[in-house]
């Protein structure tokens, strides 16, 4: 089996944050270096944006039990568009939707 292992260094750079923020956080217990399952949590809330956006683009959609769909836009935008722009713009889709279900409510108890 192989070991893998990381260093304060790695940390720093794929989170972007400065060795004090670091030093603070281990040291509240906001971050236990050994504990992967903590580092990953960490990265989540302080990792650099696009690292973020990849994690979000990967558990947000069996948290919200849907399926990656493509936006209704051309290869080449889809391309272009950071992790974190398509995350966005199925939130803002979602939200639309959201928005006119709960007006078709709205308007159906008033019929009532």
């Amino acid at each position: 089996m192989h070991e893998f292992t990381y260093t304060y260094d790695t940390l720093l750079k794929i989170s972007g944050q400065t060795s004090e923020r670091l030093r603070q956080d281990i040291s509240r217990g906001d971050l236990i270096p050994e504990s992967l399952a903590s580092v990953a949590v960490w990265l989540a809330d302080n990792g650099m944006p696009r690292l973020r956006a990849e994690m979000a683009k990967r558990l947000i959609p069996p948290v919200l039990g849907t399926t990656r769909r493509d936006l209704k836009a051309n290869k080449e935008l889809q391309a272009m568009a950071s992790g974190l722009d398509i995350v966005l713009a199925i939130f803002q889709r979602d939200q639309q939707a959201r928005r006119t279900r709960s007006k078709k409510i709205s308007k159906g108890r008033e019929g009532k």
